[in-house]
Protein backbone atom coordinates (compact mmCIF):
# COMPACT_ATOMS: atom_id res chain seq x y z
CA UNK A 1 0.00 0.00 0.00
CA UNK A 2 3.17 2.17 -0.42
CA UNK A 3 2.94 4.16 -3.97
CA UNK A 4 2.79 1.17 -6.01
CA UNK A 5 -0.72 2.00 -7.58
CA UNK A 6 1.37 3.27 -10.97
CA UNK A 7 3.46 0.19 -11.31
CA UNK A 8 1.97 -2.57 -13.23
CA UNK A 9 1.66 -6.64 -11.73
CA UNK A 10 5.14 -7.41 -13.30
CA UNK A 11 6.85 -4.98 -11.69
CA UNK A 12 5.09 -5.29 -8.45
CA UNK A 13 5.87 -9.12 -8.78
CA UNK A 14 9.52 -8.59 -9.66
CA UNK A 15 9.95 -6.29 -6.80
CA UNK A 16 13.03 -7.55 -4.72
CA UNK A 17 12.68 -4.42 -1.54
CA UNK A 18 10.63 -5.57 1.52
CA UNK A 19 7.43 -4.47 2.36
CA UNK A 20 8.78 -2.04 4.76
CA UNK A 21 10.37 -0.78 2.00
CA UNK A 22 7.18 -0.95 -0.32
CA UNK A 23 7.27 -3.90 -1.88
CA UNK A 24 5.50 -6.36 -2.54
CA UNK A 25 7.00 -9.52 -1.25
CA UNK A 26 4.61 -12.22 -2.66
CA UNK A 27 2.72 -12.54 -6.03
CA UNK A 28 -0.73 -12.50 -3.59
CA UNK A 29 0.10 -9.43 -2.10
CA UNK A 30 1.33 -7.64 -5.58
CA UNK A 31 -2.01 -9.15 -7.33
CA UNK A 32 -4.08 -7.84 -4.61
CA UNK A 33 -2.29 -4.56 -4.50
CA UNK A 34 -2.63 -3.66 -7.54
CA UNK A 35 -6.78 -4.55 -7.57
CA UNK A 36 -6.28 -7.11 -10.65
CA UNK A 37 -8.61 -9.43 -9.59
CA UNK A 38 -7.82 -12.65 -12.25
CA UNK A 39 -4.65 -12.03 -10.91
CA UNK A 40 -5.82 -12.41 -7.61
CA UNK A 41 -7.72 -15.81 -8.56
CA UNK A 42 -5.01 -17.42 -10.65
CA UNK A 43 -2.62 -17.21 -7.74
CA UNK A 44 -5.61 -18.42 -5.11
CA UNK A 45 -6.01 -21.52 -7.30
CA UNK A 46 -2.72 -22.14 -6.80
CA UNK A 47 -3.12 -23.07 -3.45
CA UNK A 48 -0.90 -20.19 -1.68
CA UNK A 49 -1.77 -19.34 1.92
CA UNK A 50 -4.44 -16.48 1.81
CA UNK A 51 -3.08 -15.42 5.11
CA UNK A 52 0.71 -15.31 4.24
CA UNK A 53 2.37 -12.35 6.47
CA UNK A 54 4.97 -10.26 5.07
CA UNK A 55 8.03 -8.83 6.83
CA UNK A 56 5.89 -5.50 7.36
CA UNK A 57 3.40 -7.78 9.10
CA UNK A 58 0.73 -7.68 6.66
CA UNK A 59 -1.22 -10.09 4.80
CA UNK A 60 -2.49 -9.36 0.79
CA UNK A 61 -5.87 -7.99 2.48
CA UNK A 62 -4.17 -4.80 4.13
CA UNK A 63 -3.11 -3.33 0.35
CA UNK A 64 -6.47 -4.17 -1.61
CA UNK A 65 -8.61 -2.13 0.85
CA UNK A 66 -6.14 0.78 1.17
CA UNK A 67 -6.49 1.30 -2.95
CA UNK A 68 -10.45 1.00 -2.75
CA UNK A 69 -10.66 -2.44 -4.47
CA UNK A 70 -13.28 -3.95 -2.85
CA UNK A 71 -13.97 -6.62 -5.42
CA UNK A 72 -10.50 -8.20 -4.33
CA UNK A 73 -11.28 -7.71 -0.87
CA UNK A 74 -14.53 -10.00 -0.93
CA UNK A 75 -12.63 -11.82 -2.76
CA UNK A 76 -9.85 -12.78 -0.04
CA UNK A 77 -12.08 -12.50 3.08
CA UNK A 78 -14.52 -15.82 0.72
CA UNK A 79 -10.96 -17.25 0.57
CA UNK A 80 -10.50 -17.22 4.30
CA UNK A 81 -8.58 -13.89 4.74
CA UNK A 82 -7.88 -12.97 8.28
CA UNK A 83 -9.43 -9.07 8.25
CA UNK A 84 -8.66 -7.89 11.88
CA UNK A 85 -5.10 -8.62 12.23
CA UNK A 86 -2.85 -5.44 12.83
CA UNK A 87 -0.30 -4.68 11.01
CA UNK A 88 2.86 -4.25 13.00
CA UNK A 89 4.35 -1.02 12.74
CA UNK A 90 1.25 1.53 12.75
CA UNK A 91 -0.76 -1.02 13.90
CA UNK A 92 -3.33 -0.79 11.40
CA UNK A 93 -6.34 -2.92 10.43
CA UNK A 94 -7.38 -3.55 6.96
CA UNK A 95 -10.31 -1.45 8.07
CA UNK A 96 -7.89 1.40 8.77
CA UNK A 97 -7.04 1.26 5.36
CA UNK A 98 -9.87 1.05 3.76
CA UNK A 99 -11.04 4.39 5.42
CA UNK A 100 -8.67 6.05 3.35
CA UNK A 101 -10.26 4.54 0.27
CA UNK A 102 -14.08 4.40 -0.34
CA UNK A 103 -17.19 3.18 1.36
CA UNK A 104 -17.67 0.12 -0.58
CA UNK A 105 -14.55 -1.59 0.78
CA UNK A 106 -15.40 -0.16 3.97
CA UNK A 107 -19.05 -1.67 4.27
CA UNK A 108 -17.32 -5.66 2.51
CA UNK A 109 -15.17 -5.30 5.46
CA UNK A 110 -17.83 -4.06 8.27
CA UNK A 111 -20.34 -6.71 6.94
CA UNK A 112 -17.73 -9.61 7.17
CA UNK A 113 -17.14 -8.95 11.06
CA UNK A 114 -13.95 -6.15 10.93
CA UNK A 115 -13.90 -4.45 14.01
CA UNK A 116 -14.72 -0.52 13.61
CA UNK A 117 -13.48 0.21 17.21
CA UNK A 118 -10.28 -1.76 17.03
CA UNK A 119 -7.60 1.10 17.73
CA UNK A 120 -4.25 0.87 16.17
CA UNK A 121 -0.72 1.44 17.89
CA UNK A 122 -1.55 5.09 18.85
CA UNK A 123 -5.47 5.17 19.80
CA UNK A 124 -6.78 5.85 16.42
CA UNK A 125 -9.94 4.20 15.12
CA UNK A 126 -10.74 3.39 10.99
CA UNK A 127 -13.42 6.15 11.89
CA UNK A 128 -9.77 8.97 13.08
CA UNK A 129 -8.22 7.64 9.78
CA UNK A 130 -11.53 8.47 8.04
CA UNK A 131 -11.56 11.84 9.33
CA UNK A 132 -7.50 12.24 8.95
CA UNK A 133 -8.17 11.67 5.48
CA UNK A 134 -10.41 14.11 4.48
CA UNK A 135 -13.25 11.26 3.42
CA UNK A 136 -16.42 12.80 4.91
CA UNK A 137 -18.67 9.89 3.38
CA UNK A 138 -16.42 7.48 4.94
CA UNK A 139 -17.11 8.73 8.11
CA UNK A 140 -20.26 9.25 7.87
CA UNK A 141 -20.58 5.33 7.80
CA UNK A 142 -18.20 5.11 10.02
CA UNK A 143 -20.46 6.18 12.63
CA UNK A 144 -23.45 4.96 12.05
CA UNK A 145 -20.94 1.37 12.72
CA UNK A 146 -19.18 2.77 15.51
CA UNK A 147 -17.82 5.57 18.13
CA UNK A 148 -18.62 8.89 16.22
CA UNK A 149 -15.80 11.64 16.17
CA UNK A 150 -17.81 13.95 18.56
CA UNK A 151 -17.83 11.44 21.21
CA UNK A 152 -14.36 10.64 20.72
CA UNK A 153 -13.58 13.62 21.03
CA UNK A 154 -15.61 14.64 24.25
CA UNK A 155 -13.37 11.96 26.15
CA UNK A 156 -10.12 13.79 25.12
CA UNK A 157 -10.94 17.31 26.66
Amino acid sequence: CNGQLSKTLGEMSNDKRSAKEGGAESELHAAAWSGDINSVRRVLDKGVDVNFVDSAGETAIFGAPGWGHFEVVSLLIESGALFDMKERYSGFTPLHWAAKSNVRTIEILVNAGADPKSPDHYGRLPIDIAHESGKGENVAYLKTVGPDLKSRRDKEK
